[in-house]
């Protein structure tokens, strides 16, 4: 049943952001020698998530993303915070560009869920986000170069933006002559179910 904006912004706000809250939600024992607080990257998940898991089982598959573990301690030999090279692939403010004819377009740092596998944990989304200049620069760039064909929308999550900026954006990609895909990188469906209102369809 599809559900209205303030159902899934309320599962968003009553989404659980502390380790011993989820521990005691899904029975499972809470132990420093493993589990780990980490206020810099601390647990984000909503509840419509969380209820999918197995209670009492440490090993849940998907308690396993978001359950922050004392191995995150450990730096293996050639660790770096920017695994994937999105900085060096940096071209304009919040443009990723890798590919031939593809661009990534960062739209915000936000997430519904915080995976502990995340490659962008450590990403300086406050340099990065797509202020009016930055969102104006990064059309241009698109504009700019004919080989792109391919824009992903990325973050963060940009299903967070709000239904009218997220359409604001689409519509200014689309109106690119050689743009022929829009692609967005999003776990909402996944996560959030409610989200996917029929307004956002």
């Amino acid at each position: 049943m599809l559900q209205t904006t303030n159902d899934w912004q309320y599962q968003l706000a009553e989404g659980f952001n502390n380790l011993s809250a989820i521990c005691d939600y899904l029975d499972i024992p809470f132990s420093s020698d493993t589990l780990l607080n980490t206020p810099s990257f601390p647990i984000r998940v909503p509840r419509e998530f969380v209820d999918r898991m197995n209670k009492g089982d440490i090993n849940d598959p998907l308690l396993k993303q978001i359950l922050p573990t004392t191995e995150e301690l450990t730096s293996p030999q050639g660790f770096t915070n920017d695994p994937v090279g999105d900085l060096k692939a940096m071209t304009e403010s919040g443009v990723i560009h890798k590919y031939h004819g593809r661009v990534l377009l960062i739209t915000t740092g936000g997430c519904a869920i915080n995976c502990r596998y995340c490659f962008r944990r450590n990403f300086p989304y406050n340099d990065f986000q797509l202020s009016p200049k930055k969102h104006f620069n990064a059309i241009h760039y698109i504009e700019s170069n004919q080989d792109i064909s391919e824009v992903i929308l990325s973050g963060g999550d940009p299903l967070l933006l709000n239904d009218q900026k997220l359409l604001e954006l689409i519509k200014k990609i689309e109106n690119i002559d050689h743009i022929k895909r829009i692609r967005i990188h999003s776990r909402i469906p996944i996560v959030l179910p409610s989200w996917i209102t029929k307004e956002l369809c």
